[in-house]
């Protein structure tokens, strides 16, 4: 079934993505697009639960459905899951995870529309199905590869978060509190990863950071759940003092990000966030994530990355000589915090 959708004939639509941070928040330009063309549908995301935050508040969506751990874990309360899904009667499903849980949910759904990549055997729960173009691409150009199969023609690649006044004021008085009244010369730090083989080292964000105290910047460390032990390895190899933010939600991150001139970052989900609200990043990564992760032809988001022979590998934990991110210096990344923020001045 390959055919053009018509406008009157969705009432329903469900788009799926189930997990990360960075991922989700790649959907918003599409689920922007998607109620440009379908303005009077009703919209669901589908997403995991800890990833709500990224979506709370969007106007563009009607409700956001939530898949809990326990109904992942148990058999009795997944299928009490999947019989709720299919008793939404929803006319479109619009899958941009692709993975075998999300493609069975698609399939389960019982959608007359079910929109999907082609990926190997899952492309067979689909019934609209698109060749996957992921190589060198930006990935919300590959999530419009969908929409353009269903007659959606998007424009925009803006990301989409709405931090709510709450949050905004809770970021308020911790800047008080500290006595942070001048935004002007605020580096955001965010050195995690989920990956250790992304992540630059310990001691060279340690550098980064006294060397930009020292010439009069204020220096924050931004970090969420599970994180703070690493942030405070780094801390303890620093002369200077800088600013450490409490343990943030996804709001509470970006809220603090909009404050900073800019963010040093691995990539991760707080570069994502920095871009969707309008901050300069300065992203450290291996090669073949550029293309991929990093906003294209935009000047407020400079990517640092090494050519090196291993480039693309598939190490997620240790590796035995970082090389990538080794061959990126303090010096350059210093330059690069220099230059960015007079460019945005």
């Amino acid at each position: 079934m390959e055919k053009q959708l018509i406008s009157s004939e969705i009432k329903k639509i469900l788009i799926i993505h189930l997990r990360r941070i960075g991922d989700i928040l790649l959907c918003t330009p599409s689920i922007r697009e998607i109620r440009e063309r379908y303005p009077d549908s009703e919209i669901t995301f589908l997403t995991e639960e800890p990833f709500y935050d990224v979506l709370c508040g969007n106007p563009y969506l009607d409700d956001i459905v939530l898949l809990k751990q326990e109904e992942k874990n148990n058999f009795n309360k997944y299928i009490k899951f999947l019989k709720m899904i299919h008793g939404k009667k929803y006319d479109l499903v619009i899958d941009f995870y692709g993975n075998p849980r999300s493609s069975l949910i698609s399939f389960i759904t019982g959608a007359r529309y079910r929109l999907g990549f082609n990926y190997r055997v899952r492309k067979y729960l689909y019934n609209i199905r698109v060749p996957v173009n992921a190589n060198n691409r930006y990935v919300v150009q590959v999530k419009f590869d969908l929409l353009r199969k269903i007659g959606v023609s998007p424009e925009s690649e803006k990301l989409d978060l709405f931090i709510p006044p709450e949050v905004t004021d809770k970021i308020q008085e911790y800047f008080l509190t500290n006595n942070i009244d001048d935004f002007t010369k605020l580096v955001g730090f965010s050195p995690t990863s989920r990956r250790k083989s992304r992540r630059w080292f310990p001691e060279r964000f340690a550098e980064l950071g006294d060397r930009l105290i020292n010439s009069g910047y204020k220096v924050i460390f931004i970090w969420g759940p599970g994180e703070k032990e690493y942030i405070d390895l780094i801390i303890s190899l620093m002369k200077q003092k800088p600013l450490v933010s409490f343990e943030t939600t996804v709001k509470e991150t970006a809220g603090i990000l909009k404050k900073c001139r800019v963010l040093v970052t691995n990539f991760n989900g707080s570069m994502h966030l920095a871009v969707a609200v309008g901050t300069p990043t300065i992203g450290l990564c291996e090669p073949s994530e550029v293309p991929c992760w990093n906003p294209p032809a935009n000047d407020m988001h400079l990517a640092i990355y090494k050519d090196v022979p291993c480039v693309g590998c598939a190490k997620k934990e240790d590796c035995p000589d970082m090389k990538c991110m080794d061959l990126i210096t303090v010096d350059e990344v210093e330059t690069a915090v220099y230059k960015m923020i007079n460019k945005n001045n």
